[in-house]
């Protein structure tokens, strides 16, 4: 990732309230004021503290402060058929595609009311902590307000 995501409000972007360039900025944009600030995404093969080095397969750079960001991903722990039926929420893409996949989900809802039973509308949440549990009460709020909107239908 080139970007730095403000990951406390991906269930905002999940739950479609707010916008992704909201929480997600560029790094090369945040420190571009910066003159003694380089930027490098790469793969580091050695860091020597010694010499204040970091090599890596395309060059050697030198550091007066080091910052390592490895980011995250979603544990699956090692189960496939979870992995490839689940959403994670770790980054930018992700929260998109909950949103994109959940909001498609009600508006087939709402057009087909037929099949709109109770059972259509659940979404189950594993994990997230608070983060979870806002997201959860989103979607509560979007079902309520798509379940009245195929009463009017």
């Amino acid at each position: 990732m080139n970007h730095h995501m403000f990951q406390p409000l991906f269930y905002q972007v999940a739950s479609g309230r707010i916008e992704p360039s909201n929480i997600s900025f560029p790094f090369r944009k945040i420190f571009q004021q910066s003159r003694n600030t380089q930027f490098r995404m790469t793969d580091v093969r050695e860091i020597d503290p010694a010499n204040n080095k970091v090599i890596t397969d395309e060059a050697e750079f030198t550091y007066d402060k080091l910052i390592i960001a490895t980011g995250c991903k979603t544990n699956f722990f090692g189960n496939k058929e979870l992995e490839g039926k689940a959403f994670g929420m770790k980054n930018t893409q992700e929260a998109i595609s909950i949103r994109n996949h959940v909001l498609m989900t009600f508006e087939k809802l709402i057009i087909e009311k037929s099949r709109s039973d109770d059972g259509n509308w659940n979404i189950v949440i594993v994990g997230s902590g608070p983060t979870g549990v806002e997201l959860a009460g989103a979607f509560a709020e979007m079902k309520k307000i798509s379940s009245q909107e195929i009463t009017r239908i």
